[in-house]
């Protein structure tokens, strides 16, 4: 679904934010050749993600897919003792990294994309070889019950998500999503691949701007966000400021991840 819309229009806005922004052509391209080099390193079937927020955070978790393999978000935020232990776990031997990404363990092969890979392979993604069964990804549980937990969803899975908020909610190229949450928590799998497969753009927040909440009603009231995603404590920072700073493109918020107080809405609506 991100690759037609890629091929038929490359010069869509897919990705948007402080570290940069990226066509949907570009986008492709990017995670295609990150795909070949998978490839070539003759990767685990598990992949880690340390890169900072930003379109080659998106390329990244692309690229791995068109690998036909499943990525595991290692975020830079984490003790070195955790991503280890993480990428000991899933079996993953390359991590996807950057200059202030996180760090490889001893063992794991850094692959660093920010600054770009030799060209050295075919234009398209390489051939692929995943099934609908086959894992997407493995993102792991906060811990805060004991061990964190690591918890595999398939393609099907995705896929499912994808078709069921086309059809329930319209998503569509008018759409501009702002993604607020860690790649490590499981609602940023609806910020990436429910927006981009219907043609949505992505605006993808960075840390100093995840933190703050002015920054974010920023965002929101600068920039034409149809849609919000995070859990509930997220968006409840940005009811103490001042009513009338309210954003006229905003048509759907989602909330989980924790419990929504039934007085939030309306807070946030006045």
């Amino acid at each position: 679904m991100f690759a037609d819309r890629a091929r038929e229009h490359p010069d869509a806005a897919a990705v948007r934010g402080p570290a940069g922004s990226a066509t949907y052509g570009h986008l492709n391209a990017a995670a295609d050749h990150i795909a070949w080099w998978l490839r070539e390193l003759n990767a685990a079937t598990t992949v880690g993600v340390g890169t900072t927020r930003g379109p080659a955070m998106i390329a990244a978790v692309l690229g791995v897919l068109k690998s036909g393999r499943a990525y595991v978000p290692v975020e830079p935020s984490l003790p070195a003792e955790r991503a280890a232990e993480m990428l000991t776990r899933t079996g993953a031997d390359v991590l996807i990294t950057g200059p202030d990404g996180t760090r490889p363990p001893p063992g794991v092969t850094p692959l660093d994309i920010t600054h770009g890979l030799p060209d050295t392979h075919p234009d398209g993604p390489p051939p692929y070889e995943a099934t609908p069964d086959d894992t997407a990804y493995v993102i792991f549980t906060s811990g805060s019950t004991g061990r964190p937990k690591g918890v595999a969803v398939s393609h099907r899975a995705v896929a499912a998500l994808i078709d069921w908020a086309r059809r329930t909610f319209a998503f569509g190229p008018s759409d501009l999503g702002l993604a607020v949450t860690s790649l490590g928590f499981d609602l940023s799998v609806f910020d990436i691949f429910g927006l981009l497969g219907c043609g949505a753009e992505v605006y993808v927040a960075d840390e100093e701007q995840r933190r703050d909440p002015a920054l974010l009603l920023d965002i929101l009231t600068g920039m034409p966000v149809t849609f919000w995603n995070s859990a509930p404590t997220t968006l409840a920072q940005l009811s103490p400021f001042p009513p009338g700073r309210g954003s006229e493109h905003l048509r759907l918020v989602f909330l989980s991840g924790d419990y929504t107080p039934l007085s939030l809405p309306g807070e946030l609506r006045a």
